[in-house]
């Protein structure tokens, strides 16, 4: 167990010390848009702001982390018109995360089709969006975290004949917004992590010349 100790105690240097933090319960943002003439591809957005300026427990002075974590799927409802032919629908959702500057996105989305829309003249429906459960943004200290936007983009589109978009909702799950200190590695940091390794591989080596 003794030869461990380097690795459990330059693991221990690295850890994050937690600030702010922001729960949204289900549906809290929504995207909306309707129009009886439609189009054949959205590319809505809407931003909201949050404030995430406390810094109590965070590091003077070492980067900070901005974090979003979802705790399920976004969900889009819509409805869509169509002459007779194959339809392809896409549902896309970009969710943009920024402060001071900086920005950092990823895409949830869904596809259904191509099918065969000859008996049809419309459909309607929910999608579940699939993606990445978190995102991460990592600012200098002093950003002004005070105005941390998040940005949501909807992309739904429909391939077909005289295809429209008529409506399409966003809703949100259930989210936390947080920030937290990110240390970076020093000189002394740097110096353990090498200790650490050497008293790795010298254990291995030891291990392995007993078998």
């Amino acid at each position: 167990m003794a030869r461990y100790l380097p690795v459990l105690l330059f693991a221990a240097s690295l850890s994050l010390t937690h600030g702010a933090s922001l729960n949204l319960g289900a549906g809290a943002l929504i995207i909306n848009y309707s129009d009886p003439v439609g189009l054949p591809a959205l590319n809505e957005a809407r931003t909201f702001d949050f404030d995430l300026s406390d810094t109590t427990g965070l590091l003077p002075g070492d980067p900070i982390e901005l974090s979003l974590i979802l705790d399920s799927e976004f969900i889009s409802t819509g409805s869509f018109s169509f002459a007779p032919g194959f339809v392809t629908l896409d549902w896309a959702l970009q969710i943009e995360l920024g402060a001071g500057g900086g920005s950092d996105s990823m895409i949830h989305s869904l596809s259904f089709g191509p099918i065969d829309s000859s008996d049809l003249g419309g459909a309607g429906g929910f999608a579940v969006l699939s993606g990445p459960p978190s995102l991460a943004l990592v600012v200098p200290w002093g950003t002004d975290l005070g105005n941390v936007s998040l940005t949501l983009t909807t992309q739904t589109s429909i391939s077909a004949p005289n295809g429209r978009v008529i409506r399409a909702d966003i809703t949100s799950p259930s989210l936390v917004l947080s920030t937290r200190s990110v240390p970076e590695p020093g000189p002394p940091l740097l110096a353990a992590a090498g200790f650490a390794l050497l008293a790795s591989r010298r254990a291995r080596s030891a291990s392995q010349a007993k078998l």
